[in-house]
Protein backbone atom coordinates (compact mmCIF):
# COMPACT_ATOMS: atom_id res chain seq x y z
CA UNK A 1 0.00 0.00 0.00
CA UNK A 2 1.25 3.46 -0.85
CA UNK A 3 2.30 5.62 2.03
CA UNK A 4 0.33 8.76 2.75
CA UNK A 5 3.16 10.98 1.60
CA UNK A 6 3.19 9.18 -1.77
CA UNK A 7 -0.56 9.63 -2.16
CA UNK A 8 -0.29 13.29 -1.19
CA UNK A 9 2.52 13.72 -3.68
CA UNK A 10 0.41 12.18 -6.44
CA UNK A 11 -2.53 14.40 -5.58
CA UNK A 12 -0.33 17.48 -5.59
CA UNK A 13 1.02 16.40 -8.94
CA UNK A 14 -2.45 16.12 -10.47
CA UNK A 15 -3.74 19.30 -8.86
CA UNK A 16 -0.82 21.30 -10.21
CA UNK A 17 -1.44 20.32 -13.82
CA UNK A 18 -5.20 20.68 -13.50
CA UNK A 19 -4.65 24.25 -12.36
CA UNK A 20 -1.97 25.38 -14.80
CA UNK A 21 -2.72 23.66 -18.10
CA UNK A 22 -5.70 23.14 -20.35
CA UNK A 23 -4.31 19.77 -21.41
CA UNK A 24 -5.94 17.19 -19.12
CA UNK A 25 -3.57 14.48 -20.32
CA UNK A 26 -0.34 16.33 -19.51
CA UNK A 27 -0.18 15.20 -15.88
CA UNK A 28 -0.73 11.58 -16.86
CA UNK A 29 1.87 11.86 -19.61
CA UNK A 30 4.51 13.29 -17.28
CA UNK A 31 3.89 10.59 -14.70
CA UNK A 32 4.18 7.86 -17.32
CA UNK A 33 7.40 9.21 -18.81
CA UNK A 34 9.15 10.03 -15.55
CA UNK A 35 11.72 7.46 -14.46
CA UNK A 36 11.21 5.57 -11.22
CA UNK A 37 13.91 7.54 -9.47
CA UNK A 38 12.39 10.77 -10.86
CA UNK A 39 15.76 11.82 -12.29
CA UNK A 40 14.96 11.32 -15.96
CA UNK A 41 12.05 12.46 -18.14
CA UNK A 42 11.78 11.23 -21.72
CA UNK A 43 9.07 12.95 -23.78
CA UNK A 44 10.43 11.85 -27.16
CA UNK A 45 7.73 12.17 -29.82
CA UNK A 46 5.08 13.63 -27.50
CA UNK A 47 3.45 16.56 -29.28
CA UNK A 48 3.20 19.54 -26.91
CA UNK A 49 2.40 23.23 -27.28
CA UNK A 50 3.75 26.40 -25.71
CA UNK A 51 1.25 26.29 -22.85
CA UNK A 52 2.31 22.74 -22.04
CA UNK A 53 5.96 23.76 -21.84
CA UNK A 54 5.04 26.73 -19.69
CA UNK A 55 3.19 24.43 -17.29
CA UNK A 56 6.09 21.99 -17.19
CA UNK A 57 8.57 24.79 -16.46
CA UNK A 58 6.75 25.72 -13.26
CA UNK A 59 6.40 22.20 -11.89
CA UNK A 60 8.88 21.95 -9.01
CA UNK A 61 9.79 18.22 -9.37
CA UNK A 62 11.26 19.06 -12.79
CA UNK A 63 14.10 20.73 -10.89
CA UNK A 64 15.27 17.31 -9.70
CA UNK A 65 15.86 15.98 -13.21
CA UNK A 66 19.38 15.14 -14.34
CA UNK A 67 18.23 14.06 -17.83
CA UNK A 68 15.52 15.57 -20.04
CA UNK A 69 14.62 14.45 -23.56
CA UNK A 70 12.36 16.80 -25.54
CA UNK A 71 13.16 15.44 -29.00
CA UNK A 72 10.35 15.70 -31.56
CA UNK A 73 7.97 17.48 -29.20
CA UNK A 74 7.22 20.50 -31.44
CA UNK A 75 9.27 22.66 -29.10
CA UNK A 76 9.74 26.17 -30.53
CA UNK A 77 11.35 29.38 -29.34
CA UNK A 78 8.31 30.30 -27.24
CA UNK A 79 8.34 27.00 -25.40
CA UNK A 80 12.08 27.13 -24.85
CA UNK A 81 11.80 30.69 -23.60
CA UNK A 82 9.49 29.53 -20.80
CA UNK A 83 11.79 26.66 -19.88
CA UNK A 84 14.92 28.81 -19.99
CA UNK A 85 13.47 31.66 -17.94
CA UNK A 86 13.01 29.59 -14.79
CA UNK A 87 15.28 27.30 -12.79
CA UNK A 88 13.75 24.01 -13.94
CA UNK A 89 17.07 23.02 -15.58
CA UNK A 90 19.12 23.56 -12.43
CA UNK A 91 20.21 19.92 -11.98
CA UNK A 92 20.30 18.85 -15.62
CA UNK A 93 23.38 17.06 -16.92
CA UNK A 94 21.86 15.80 -20.17
CA UNK A 95 19.46 17.86 -22.33
CA UNK A 96 18.21 16.74 -25.74
CA UNK A 97 16.17 19.09 -27.95
CA UNK A 98 16.65 17.40 -31.33
CA UNK A 99 14.32 17.50 -34.31
CA UNK A 100 12.13 20.40 -33.26
CA UNK A 101 11.41 23.91 -34.55
CA UNK A 102 14.25 25.69 -32.79
CA UNK A 103 15.82 28.66 -34.54
CA UNK A 104 18.41 31.31 -33.70
CA UNK A 105 15.99 33.07 -31.35
CA UNK A 106 15.50 29.85 -29.41
CA UNK A 107 19.27 29.52 -28.99
CA UNK A 108 19.34 33.08 -27.66
CA UNK A 109 16.89 32.15 -24.90
CA UNK A 110 18.84 28.99 -24.09
CA UNK A 111 22.14 30.88 -23.97
CA UNK A 112 20.68 33.26 -21.37
CA UNK A 113 19.46 30.47 -19.08
CA UNK A 114 21.19 30.78 -15.70
CA UNK A 115 20.35 27.25 -14.55
CA UNK A 116 22.54 25.17 -16.86
CA UNK A 117 25.78 25.22 -14.91
CA UNK A 118 25.68 21.42 -14.42
CA UNK A 119 24.90 20.57 -18.04
CA UNK A 120 27.40 18.16 -19.63
CA UNK A 121 25.63 17.02 -22.81
CA UNK A 122 23.48 19.12 -25.18
CA UNK A 123 21.80 17.74 -28.31
CA UNK A 124 20.26 20.36 -30.61
CA UNK A 125 20.55 18.43 -33.87
CA UNK A 126 18.03 18.62 -36.71
CA UNK A 127 16.62 22.07 -36.02
CA UNK A 128 16.64 25.38 -37.93
CA UNK A 129 19.70 26.94 -36.34
CA UNK A 130 22.03 29.14 -38.35
CA UNK A 131 25.33 30.92 -37.83
CA UNK A 132 23.71 33.52 -35.56
CA UNK A 133 22.40 30.77 -33.29
CA UNK A 134 25.89 29.29 -33.08
CA UNK A 135 27.22 32.75 -32.22
CA UNK A 136 24.80 33.37 -29.35
CA UNK A 137 25.31 29.89 -27.92
CA UNK A 138 29.07 30.37 -28.04
CA UNK A 139 28.60 33.42 -25.78
CA UNK A 140 26.66 31.50 -23.12
CA UNK A 141 28.11 32.24 -19.68
CA UNK A 142 26.46 29.54 -17.60
CA UNK A 143 27.42 26.31 -19.37
CA UNK A 144 30.82 25.91 -17.79
CA UNK A 145 30.56 22.12 -17.55
CA UNK A 146 29.31 21.41 -21.07
CA UNK A 147 31.47 18.73 -22.71
CA UNK A 148 29.43 17.19 -25.54
CA UNK A 149 27.58 19.25 -28.15
CA UNK A 150 25.55 17.81 -31.03
CA UNK A 151 24.92 20.55 -33.61
CA UNK A 152 24.39 18.17 -36.56
CA UNK A 153 21.88 18.85 -39.32
CA UNK A 154 21.69 22.60 -38.82
CA UNK A 155 23.01 25.37 -41.08
CA UNK A 156 25.89 26.80 -39.09
CA UNK A 157 28.00 27.56 -42.17
CA UNK A 158 31.65 28.69 -41.84
CA UNK A 159 30.86 31.76 -39.72
CA UNK A 160 29.02 29.65 -37.16
CA UNK A 161 31.94 27.25 -36.97
CA UNK A 162 34.31 30.17 -36.46
CA UNK A 163 32.19 31.51 -33.59
CA UNK A 164 32.30 28.18 -31.79
CA UNK A 165 36.01 27.63 -32.39
CA UNK A 166 36.93 31.09 -31.10
CA UNK A 167 34.81 30.86 -27.95
CA UNK A 168 35.38 29.76 -24.37
CA UNK A 169 32.57 27.26 -24.87
CA UNK A 170 34.33 25.75 -27.87
CA UNK A 171 37.57 25.41 -25.94
CA UNK A 172 35.94 23.42 -23.14
CA UNK A 173 34.19 20.86 -25.37
CA UNK A 174 35.51 17.31 -25.65
CA UNK A 175 33.06 15.96 -28.25
CA UNK A 176 31.33 17.93 -31.03
CA UNK A 177 29.09 16.66 -33.82
CA UNK A 178 29.06 18.99 -36.83
CA UNK A 179 27.60 16.56 -39.36
CA UNK A 180 25.83 18.28 -42.26
CA UNK A 181 26.22 21.82 -40.94
CA UNK A 182 27.64 23.47 -44.06
CA UNK A 183 31.22 23.59 -42.80
CA UNK A 184 32.85 23.33 -46.23
CA UNK A 185 36.51 23.98 -46.94
CA UNK A 186 36.08 27.58 -45.79
CA UNK A 187 35.04 26.33 -42.36
CA UNK A 188 38.17 24.16 -42.20
CA UNK A 189 40.26 27.23 -43.00
CA UNK A 190 38.62 29.07 -40.09
CA UNK A 191 39.47 26.13 -37.84
CA UNK A 192 43.04 26.23 -39.12
CA UNK A 193 43.34 29.82 -37.88
CA UNK A 194 41.83 29.10 -34.44
CA UNK A 195 43.80 28.62 -31.23
CA UNK A 196 44.22 24.92 -30.32
CA UNK A 197 41.03 23.27 -29.09
CA UNK A 198 42.94 21.09 -26.68
CA UNK A 199 39.97 19.35 -25.07
CA UNK A 200 38.42 18.04 -28.29
CA UNK A 201 38.93 14.28 -28.56
CA UNK A 202 36.03 13.47 -30.91
CA UNK A 203 34.63 15.37 -33.91
CA UNK A 204 32.18 14.38 -36.65
CA UNK A 205 32.53 16.38 -39.88
CA UNK A 206 30.52 14.08 -42.14
CA UNK A 207 28.40 15.39 -45.04
CA UNK A 208 30.08 18.79 -45.26
CA UNK A 209 31.39 18.90 -48.85
CA UNK A 210 34.97 18.79 -47.63
CA UNK A 211 37.65 18.29 -50.26
CA UNK A 212 41.31 17.37 -50.29
CA UNK A 213 42.18 21.06 -50.46
CA UNK A 214 40.32 21.81 -47.25
CA UNK A 215 41.88 18.85 -45.47
CA UNK A 216 45.33 19.94 -46.61
CA UNK A 217 44.71 23.31 -44.95
CA UNK A 218 43.43 21.73 -41.73
CA UNK A 219 46.31 19.24 -41.62
CA UNK A 220 48.81 22.11 -41.51
CA UNK A 221 47.29 23.36 -38.25
CA UNK A 222 47.37 22.18 -34.64
CA UNK A 223 43.76 23.00 -33.84
CA UNK A 224 42.98 19.47 -32.57
CA UNK A 225 46.19 18.33 -30.82
CA UNK A 226 44.46 15.63 -28.75
CA UNK A 227 42.00 14.26 -31.31
CA UNK A 228 41.27 10.53 -30.95
CA UNK A 229 38.07 10.05 -32.98
CA UNK A 230 37.55 11.59 -36.44
CA UNK A 231 34.47 10.88 -38.57
CA UNK A 232 34.44 12.18 -42.14
CA UNK A 233 31.76 10.20 -43.97
CA UNK A 234 30.35 11.33 -47.32
CA UNK A 235 32.82 14.04 -48.22
CA UNK A 236 35.20 14.43 -51.18
CA UNK A 237 38.59 14.13 -49.51
CA UNK A 238 40.14 11.93 -52.16
CA UNK A 239 43.66 10.54 -51.99
CA UNK A 240 45.23 14.00 -51.61
CA UNK A 241 43.19 14.69 -48.49
CA UNK A 242 44.16 11.37 -46.90
CA UNK A 243 47.82 11.88 -47.79
CA UNK A 244 47.76 15.28 -46.05
CA UNK A 245 46.28 13.66 -42.95
CA UNK A 246 48.87 10.88 -42.86
CA UNK A 247 51.70 13.43 -43.00
CA UNK A 248 50.29 15.67 -40.26
CA UNK A 249 51.47 15.42 -36.63
CA UNK A 250 48.06 16.70 -35.55
CA UNK A 251 46.57 13.25 -36.11
CA UNK A 252 49.20 11.26 -34.23
CA UNK A 253 46.80 10.41 -31.38
CA UNK A 254 43.99 9.15 -33.62
CA UNK A 255 42.45 5.86 -32.50
CA UNK A 256 39.29 5.89 -34.63
CA UNK A 257 39.11 7.05 -38.25
CA UNK A 258 35.89 6.71 -40.27
CA UNK A 259 35.75 7.80 -43.92
CA UNK A 260 32.87 6.20 -45.82
CA UNK A 261 32.35 7.31 -49.41
CA UNK A 262 35.21 9.73 -49.95
CA UNK A 263 36.50 8.72 -53.37
CA UNK A 264 39.52 6.93 -51.91
CA UNK A 265 41.64 4.56 -53.98
CA UNK A 266 44.62 2.28 -53.46
CA UNK A 267 46.79 5.37 -52.90
CA UNK A 268 44.89 6.27 -49.72
CA UNK A 269 45.41 2.80 -48.31
CA UNK A 270 49.12 3.03 -49.08
CA UNK A 271 49.32 6.46 -47.41
CA UNK A 272 47.73 5.06 -44.25
CA UNK A 273 49.96 2.00 -44.35
CA UNK A 274 53.13 4.08 -44.64
CA UNK A 275 52.15 6.92 -42.31
CA UNK A 276 54.64 7.88 -39.61
CA UNK A 277 52.01 9.76 -37.61
CA UNK A 278 48.76 7.76 -37.78
CA UNK A 279 50.10 4.66 -36.05
CA UNK A 280 47.69 4.06 -33.15
CA UNK A 281 44.44 3.19 -34.91
CA UNK A 282 42.09 0.76 -33.20
CA UNK A 283 39.15 1.37 -35.51
CA UNK A 284 39.44 2.05 -39.24
CA UNK A 285 36.32 2.24 -41.39
CA UNK A 286 36.81 2.92 -45.10
CA UNK A 287 33.56 1.41 -46.34
CA UNK A 288 32.32 2.30 -49.83
CA UNK A 289 35.51 3.51 -51.47
CA UNK A 290 37.75 1.93 -54.13
CA UNK A 291 40.78 0.50 -52.33
CA UNK A 292 40.96 -2.72 -54.35
CA UNK A 293 43.12 -5.71 -53.44
CA UNK A 294 46.37 -3.77 -53.77
CA UNK A 295 45.28 -1.23 -51.18
CA UNK A 296 44.14 -3.94 -48.78
CA UNK A 297 47.48 -5.72 -49.17
CA UNK A 298 49.29 -2.53 -48.17
CA UNK A 299 47.18 -2.18 -45.04
CA UNK A 300 47.46 -5.86 -44.14
CA UNK A 301 51.25 -5.68 -44.28
CA UNK A 302 51.55 -2.48 -42.26
CA UNK A 303 52.58 -2.38 -38.61
CA UNK A 304 50.29 0.65 -38.33
CA UNK A 305 47.48 -1.91 -38.09
CA UNK A 306 49.01 -3.67 -35.07
CA UNK A 307 46.46 -2.35 -32.56
CA UNK A 308 43.46 -2.78 -34.86
CA UNK A 309 40.26 -3.99 -33.19
CA UNK A 310 37.65 -3.02 -35.80
CA UNK A 311 38.37 -2.87 -39.53
CA UNK A 312 35.66 -2.23 -42.15
CA UNK A 313 36.73 -2.38 -45.78
CA UNK A 314 33.36 -3.35 -47.21
CA UNK A 315 32.28 -2.16 -50.67
CA UNK A 316 35.87 -1.69 -51.83
CA UNK A 317 36.17 -4.35 -54.54
CA UNK A 318 38.91 -6.15 -52.61
CA UNK A 319 38.12 -9.54 -54.14
CA UNK A 320 39.48 -12.87 -52.97
CA UNK A 321 43.06 -11.61 -53.17
CA UNK A 322 42.34 -8.78 -50.75
CA UNK A 323 40.36 -11.01 -48.41
CA UNK A 324 43.23 -13.50 -48.34
CA UNK A 325 45.71 -10.75 -47.47
CA UNK A 326 43.56 -9.73 -44.51
CA UNK A 327 43.12 -13.31 -43.34
CA UNK A 328 46.87 -13.88 -43.37
CA UNK A 329 47.85 -10.53 -41.87
CA UNK A 330 49.70 -10.66 -38.55
CA UNK A 331 48.52 -7.14 -37.78
CA UNK A 332 44.81 -6.80 -38.62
Amino acid sequence: MAEAKDIDGSLDFLRYFEKYTENPDLATLIREKLSIDKKSLNLLGCQLNEEDFKAISGFSPIKSLSSLNLDQTSLNSGGLQSLSACDCFCNLEDLSLANNNLDDEALFFLSKCRALNRLKTLNISSNEIGSLGAKVLSLAEDMGNLEQLNFSYNRLEPLGIKSLADSKLGRQLTDINLRDTGVGDEGLRFLMQSPPLENIVCIDLSDNDLTGEGMEALARSRVFPNLKVLILNNNHLGDDGVYAMTESPMFEKLETLVMHNNGLTTDSAISLAESKTITRLRTLDLNNNDLRAEGVKALAASTNMKDMETLDLGENKIGQEGAKALAQSPHC
